[in-house]
């Protein structure tokens, strides 16, 4: 997968906004790890204890971590809509990313896909979910006790991955070979305490089920 390409993050409102950025500590990177540290605004680094860390989660997701790798500093809690802790899942649908020092909000930062960790290089562009001229789509629906998933004859032929987990740690449960019908079938030991995700032959995930959620539903097209 490729990793978080932008270079620096501006601050929208909150106390540091105007005065202070992150910017992309490369030294830093991992496989599955982008760090940003916090610099004064064309000038030089602020802190080495204030940073973020942008992790690639073992279901492809993006995740942003406050306190690690020495960050014992503020932001001590971050933000999403629907969401706040030491660590926050950001997507194409996130808006914003707040951080906090106890009460008082530090920062705002616009979330854009350059924040994102995509689909390996040569897989598309924009959500990187296709090779060119591909498209992959898929759905999840629970019937009963059964989950089912259906692969439309629109999507490219490929391998297709169903995956169970809890705590954003999953593992495959089956491997699904696609041709020019589609496929259709029903997830093997369904465990409706689990999450569960539909994942395209580029590993980028297609749909989610989550208890009690609903399904959701991406198609992407690429030519």
């Amino acid at each position: 997968m490729n990793e978080p390409s932008a270079t620096t993050l501006s601050f929208n409102s909150g106390g540091w906004s105007g005065s202070l950025e992150y910017r992309k500590d490369t030294s830093q990177t991992t496989s599955s790890s982008v760090f940003y540290e916090l610099y004064v605004i064309g000038g030089n680094a602020a802190n080495s204890t204030h940073g973020l860390e942008f992790r690639k989660e073992s279901d492809g997701s993006t995740k942003v971590y406050a306190e690690t790798a020495g960050n014992t500093h503020a932001p001590f809690t971050l933000s999403v809509v629907g969401s706040s802790g030491s660590s926050v899942e950001i997507s194409s649908s996130t808006t914003a990313l707040g951080g906090w020092n106890l009460n008082s909000q530090v920062f705002e930062i616009t979330v854009t896909s350059s924040m994102l960790w995509t689909a390996s290089s040569g897989s598309g562009s924009g959500s990187g979910t296709g090779v060119e001229g591909s498209s992959y789509s898929g759905t999840l629906t629970v019937n009963g006790n059964d989950l089912e998933y259906e692969i439309p004859s629109s999507s490219s032929s490929g391998s297709y991955y169903l995956l169970s987990g809890v705590n954003n740690t999953f593992s495959s449960e089956l491997t699904i070979a696609v041709g020019s019908n589609g496929a259709t079938g029903s997830a093997p030991n369904f465990d409706q305490t689990k999450t569960w995700i539909l994942r395209s032959p580029t590993e980028y995930e297609l749909a989610r089920w989550s208890p009690p959620s609903t399904n959701k539903k991406v198609f992407c097209n690429f030519w």
